[in-house]
């Protein structure tokens, strides 16, 4: 990555450019497509000799661009099955799939670790909105943050699991060929924002709903996850003590950052034009407050203009 930036923002190269950053783009220009190339004669190689479950695990594993974790992968797999993606993998035995995962270990294709689940404690959905409702300075004494169960299922698998970011890339590519990514990006998205309190506390407690927003915007779901999720969970609104949450408490300007930029087909630049246009000037601004923050200024001032423009527009 840090090579190709250089050679292709040799003027002013600059690590913020990763926001443009494309593997497949990349391996394309720089080893003429080599890598992918490599992953599709995999793919071949594993469709004549059967080996579905694991080629359904790879499939799985362009849904994310972070390490898959077992709650995740749990909601993918549950019945009905997403056709043409986890018919395999549905009702799947432990051992079965302990096996296909030992494959693709032993061929260096994936590594996997042990996750251990994290303890969130939050506030539920009704204490939020009301606070959210009363726009005072004063709290409605919420009380304080209560543990929280996942009352989804339970996972018996312990294993997070992880690819490079270029076969990611690879099969994130193969399945929006194929039309199956935004039905299993729904599924994704519906997990992760029942997976914590409605407002979680924290860092930890937050990063299931940064996950919701980008895997909500792949499925299309845009206005859900931009106030649904971000404004109204994440930043906890934005008029009260409570509001920006994210920002003012926990200082997460970056995490911020990159929930904005899921919703921008261009980053900085064009927004999804499924949005409305006083939710794209939101955005807009929301863009602008967030590179200026970060002292990405001359990033911030295209995002800033427009979003003034169609403020008023």
């Amino acid at each position: 990555m840090g090579r190709y930036l250089k050679m292709a923002f040799r003027s002013a190269p600059d690590i913020a450019h990763r926001d443009c950053f494309h593997f497949q783009e990349a391996d394309g220009r720089t080893q003429d497509g080599h890598a992918f190339r490599v992953f599709a004669a995999y793919e071949e190689w594993f469709e004549k000799e059967g080996s579905h479950v694991e080629l359904a695990i790879l499939r799985l594993l362009g849904l994310f661009d972070r390490p898959a974790t077992p709650d995740c992968l749990a909601a993918l797999c549950k019945a009905p099955a997403i056709s043409g993606l986890t018919d395999p993998l549905v009702d799947i035995g432990e051992q079965d799939w302990e096996i296909a995962v030992s494959a693709l270990v032993d061929l260096d294709l994936i590594e996997t670790s042990e996750w251990v689940p994290g303890k969130v404690n939050g506030y539920g959905e009704k204490e939020a909105r009301a606070e959210m409702a009363a726009r005072q300075e004063r709290t409605t004494n919420v009380g304080p943050a209560q543990p929280f169960k996942n009352p989804q299922f339970e996972v018996r698998n312990r294993q997070s699991v992880d690819t490079h970011p270029l076969l990611r890339e690879y099969f994130d590519t193969q399945l929006r060929e194929r039309g199956v990514a935004q039905a299993a990006h729904a599924r994704l998205y519906e997990h992760l924002c029942g997976s914590v309190p409605y407002w979680p506390e924290g860092r930890d407690g937050l990063l299931p709903l940064y996950q919701a927003v980008a895997h909500g915007c792949k499925a299309g779901r845009f206005d859900e996850a931009r106030a649904g999720v971000y404004r109204d969970r994440i930043q906890r609104g934005t008029a009260g003590s409570h509001s920006f949450y994210s920002r003012r408490k926990l200082g997460l300007l970056g995490m911020d950052l990159a929930a904005v930029a899921c919703f921008f087909v261009e980053p900085w630049r064009r927004l999804a034009a499924e949005l409305t246009p006083a939710a794209q000037a939101w955005l807009l601004n929301e863009a602008a407050a967030g590179l200026s923050g970060l002292n990405r200024l001359a990033d911030a001032r295209d995002p800033m203009r427009e979003g003034i423009e169609l403020a008023a527009r």
